[in-house]
């Protein structure tokens, strides 16, 4: 069901008013812990290894400062400390 229905959004923000649609709004409470779960989501957890093949692909697999998923995203994005360059 959700996969027609995003196809038929336009923007991020419309998908997101699907989901509360057939969902519920998240509060405070959610938003801190879903918050403290993904910045560490990749950092000695069971999904460890994951990040290390887009980092190679990406050329960075030397970058021992990207801990994470959100350090990956980050990092791709240009809002890691020294996006762009290999240490």
């Amino acid at each position: 069901m959700m996969c027609w229905r995003v196809k038929q959004c336009e923007t991020d923000e419309d998908i997101l008013e699907c989901c509360f649609e057939k969902g519920r709004r998240l509060n405070d409470g959610d938003l801190f812990v879903w918050h403290g779960f993904a910045s560490k989501l990749g950092w000695r957890d069971s999904i460890t290894p994951r990040p290390e093949q887009p980092k190679k692909e990406m050329g960075i697999a030397d970058r021992n400062d990207i801990h994470c998923i959100p350090d990956l995203i980050d990092f791709d994005e240009g809002r890691f400390p020294q996006a762009g360059k290999t240490s």
